[in-house]
């Protein structure tokens, strides 16, 4: 049985309605330079007073340091990784990700780009 293509498409659109107990889960980021030689500076804003958590990982999972652990007020917040870990020590060239938590959920994860 043969079908015919049709020209038409359908759209689906839904819309979701920010309010003030979603506002921890939805903060902002930002990341740069990215690729970086030896400083990234990362920017979030949250909207409202929450617990955030920013981590750095290596590819394979594996925690390789911990930029925030702390609850936060609403407003921008900065910081850098130097491309160390938890001791203090360089880590080597290569891909990381960040992730950031607010209130324990996952609401980014940004890849980083260390070249030395």
């Amino acid at each position: 049985m043969e079908s015919a293509l049709s020209d038409s498409v359908v759209v689906i659109t839904s819309s979701v309605s920010v309010t003030d107990d979603l506002a921890p889960s939805i903060p902002t980021l930002s990341i740069g330079p990215n690729p970086f030689t030896s400083l990234t500076v990362i920017r979030y804003y949250i909207l409202k007073s929450t617990k955030v958590q920013l981590i750095v990982y290596n590819l394979r999972g594996q925690k390789v340091r911990t930029l925030e652990a702390d609850t936060k007020t609403a407003g921008e917040h900065v910081l850098a990784w130097e491309g160390c870990d938890d001791n203090a020590q360089p880590v080597s060239s290569g891909v990381y990700f960040l992730r950031l938590l607010a209130d324990g959920k996952e609401c980014y994860r940004q890849k980083l780009v260390l070249v030395k």
